[in-house]
């Protein structure tokens, strides 16, 4: 993240604060990066107060995770400013059923969520051929070894059920 943030230029109003896991921009905005794996951690993330949510490679949170921390999306009324939550990811992992439900299939019913808005939930699939900067054949060399449910995953995009053996293992 220092890397990143010196792109905004060398002043004091752009930088990473290692302890506080946060980066402060030109304009006054913050941006908070948390671990989350335990409760605990996600404890320490709910009621932050915050106008923008993004887990990277979503499918491998757990799904009340990600809800619990998405509680705290609040804004003023009259500021103008849109709370959102970006789930980023491929296609496997221990929460993708319910990610699958809510974003691609759109079936819930209101018994099981009465807050679901399906025009609320959309999904962008972005695809390896979507990367015109990206050397493909390089790139699809780094799966050598890898598990197919993965392959198809990462590769092809496509949604496979994880074996049970290692979901259970991604879980613990």
């Amino acid at each position: 993240l220092d890397a990143e943030m010196a792109k905004f230029g060398d002043n004091q109003e752009s930088f990473y604060h290692k302890t506080e896991h946060a980066c402060y921009y030109p304009n006054g905005s913050m941006g908070f990066y948390a671990q989350c794996e335990h409760d605990k951690d996600v404890d320490n993330v709910i009621g932050a107060e915050v106008a923008l949510i993004i887990f990277d490679e979503a499918p491998t949170f757990q799904w009340e995770h990600m809800r619990l921390i998405g509680a705290s999306l609040r804004v003023a009324v009259g500021s103008g400013i849109q709370p959102m939550v970006r789930y980023l990811g491929n296609p496997v992992g221990q929460s993708i059923d319910e990610l699958w439900k809510y974003f691609i299939d759109k079936d819930v019913t209101e018994e099981e969520d009465p807050e679901y808005r399906p025009e609320d939930f959309r999904a962008i699939e972005i695809r390896l051929q979507d990367n015109h900067h990206l050397d493909e054949k390089q790139y699809r060399k780094q799966f050598a070894g890898l598990p197919e449910h993965y392959r198809k995953a990462w590769l092809d995009g496509v949604r496979v059920e994880v074996p049970r053996r290692e979901r259970r293992r991604r879980v613990a």
